[in-house]
């Protein structure tokens, strides 16, 4: 696997044509404040506060906002992430069309059409010690959001839950995300054939090579082709990771499987 860790204004935005090919094809981008670069960040960030407002009350929000979302479950307890996860969807939402039409213009130079899921996805991974107590009520979430949201996924290739395969994963940092708690990317593994259950993790006893995980600032954005083996890591440190990530395609979607969305 090709992986490049860049800045949309280092020089490499010259190569940029033909990007998203190359993503489909293997390749896996780090733009580090991605977000920022194309105006994306505050809008997304606004609205992350108000439904954390809406939810726990404005006095975490300021808190929030001031020391970091990596911070968040400090002040909202475990058995509420859910809530909050549906508060900040309801805010999200709107803006989808908008953030990821701004988004694709900047960073895909050439691309004036694509097809995305018109949900994203609202990504709250508290440390798992605290969340461990609420494993019944986050697994029922799971049920009717799918897995990953507010609980680890274990490695699977997005096709196997219903996705297209041709697509675009968009995964942006809204805090900070360390080792401990990211994204798993399984280079080596990429052109494997392997086993998977039906809620679409890889089977228990398949043999995976090492996983890369990378260390994100918030606004900071990760793209890979969503038929890449990737996970997200059992959060064992002490912070929230917090991401809100996107699907889409510049070609017509194929989906080898009937899309629940």
């Amino acid at each position: 696997m090709a992986y490049h860790d860049l800045r949309f204004d280092s020089g490499e935005g010259l190569k940029r044509e033909g990007l998203a090919d190359r993503i489909v094809k293997g390749e896996v981008f780090v733009f580090r404040e991605a977000l920022q670069s194309f105006d994306c960040y505050e809008m997304l960030k606004a609205a992350s506060l108000r439904g954390i407002a809406k939810c726990v009350g404005q006095d975490v929000a300021d808190r929030v906002e001031k020391e970091g979302f990596h911070r968040i479950h400090e002040w909202v307890d475990a058995g509420q992430i859910p809530a909050l996860t549906d508060t900040v969807y309801d805010e999200v939402l709107p803006l989808a069309d908008t953030f990821l039409r701004r988004f694709m213009t900047g960073a895909f130079p050439g691309v004036d059409s694509f097809y995305y899921e018109p949900q994203p996805n609202v990504r709250f991974h508290i440390p798992y010690d605290l969340a461990a107590a609420h494993r019944k009520e986050y697994d029922k979430f799971a049920q009717t959001h799918g897995q990953g949201k507010i609980v680890a996924h274990g490695p699977h290739r997005d096709s196997w839950l219903d996705c297209a395969s041709n697509g675009l994963n968009l995964w942006f940092a809204m805090g900070r995300v360390r080792t401990g708690n990211g994204l798993t990317i399984y280079s080596e593994d990429n052109e494997g054939t392997f086993k998977y259950k039906r809620s679409g993790d890889i089977q228990d006893g398949e043999k995976l090579h090492k996983a890369t995980t990378f260390d994100l600032e918030p606004g900071d954005v990760i793209m890979f082709h969503t038929d890449t083996l990737h996970g997200s890591e059992l959060n064992r440190i002490d912070e929230t990771r917090f991401v809100i990530s996107c699907r889409l395609s510049v070609e017509k979607p194929e989906f080898p499987k009937l899309h629940y969305h």
